[in-house]
């Protein structure tokens, strides 16, 4: 995976729960230990190390998605990930997705992006 994310310029990943948040949230243990496992999904801690590998000078925009409503944050997903690349070559905007709307935009080769940009469907 680190190989496919050589020379990108926008990244997006998946940063879903806090183990924390997981371990105390809501869902049953059968649930926890299924998004928490193997083929689940990737915490915050995991999607932070994986992006410190990562990482070049060359990538503009990371952008942190799939964030779970139940056992994250994306204040949680943003300190994992800055406590993660700082002094890392990475350079460019850092971005948590929204559940309800959409961030943006990215426009390739741009190092920051304008103020953000709400779009609407309707």
């Amino acid at each position: 995976m680190a190989r496919a994310c050589e020379g990108l310029d926008i990244l997006v990943l998946e940063s879903n729960h806090d183990d924390d948040m997981l371990r105390c949230g809501p869902y049953p243990l059968w649930l926890q230990r299924r998004i928490a496992g193997r083929n689940g999904h990737l915490s915050n801690h995991d999607a932070a190390a994986f992006a410190r590998t990562v990482v070049t000078r060359e990538l503009n925009h990371l952008v942190l998605a799939h964030l779970s409503e139940n056992c994250n944050s994306p204040q949680a997903a943003m300190t994992s990930m800055r406590s993660s690349i700082t002094g890392s070559k990475f350079r460019g905007t850092l971005t948590a997705a929204k559940q309800d709307a959409v961030v943006g935009p990215f426009t390739p080769g741009v190092r920051r992006a304008e103020a953000p940009i709400q779009y609407a469907l309707f």
